[in-house]
């Protein structure tokens, strides 16, 4: 519950396998709050939303445990996505961005960091090199980057 250093997040997900909003959203308050010594929650976040991509053959009930072939649907609108523009629209230390990772993101993301500071990527490979080879052109050292 106590986190020693600010945390700004960029967040990657499709529109159709985004969880946990409504606790992200609580971080993001309780990353407003002032704190002397500690900081508590996140500084920023930015979500980044792509397309619902089809499914293929084969992920269905089984595999989701869900009738609609989404887990924890309650979460979902009808259509399947999960309404993040109303969940985050009075948060002002969150943003929502309907693209993919790119530079401006990351340059503005790195702009905001608190020296020193550490960078955490995670997510597929296809993904994490990616950002890597951005996070690099921008100069950031290999011990700075996990």
């Amino acid at each position: 519950k106590q986190l020693r250093c600010p945390i700004d997040l960029i967040h990657s997900c499709r529109e159709d396998d985004l969880l946990l909003l409504p606790e992200i959203k609580q971080y993001c308050l309780d990353g407003m709050k002032p704190h002397p010594r500690l900081f508590r929650g996140l500084r920023n976040y930015t979500l980044l939303v792509t397309g619902n991509e089809k499914r293929g053959q084969g992920d269905d009930d089984e595999h989701s445990g869900s009738s609609s072939g989404l887990p924890f649907q309650e979460h979902f609108n009808k259509n399947g996505t999960v309404d993040h523009d109303a969940i985050l629209k009075d948060v002002p230390n969150a943003k929502t961005l309907k693209c993919r990772l790119d530079y401006r993101i990351i340059q503005d993301a790195i702009e905001r960091l608190v020296y020193p500071y550490r960078v955490v990527v995670s997510g597929p490979d296809a993904f994490n090199n990616a950002a890597r080879e951005m996070l690099d052109e921008f100069g950031l050292k290999s011990d700075q980057v996990t």
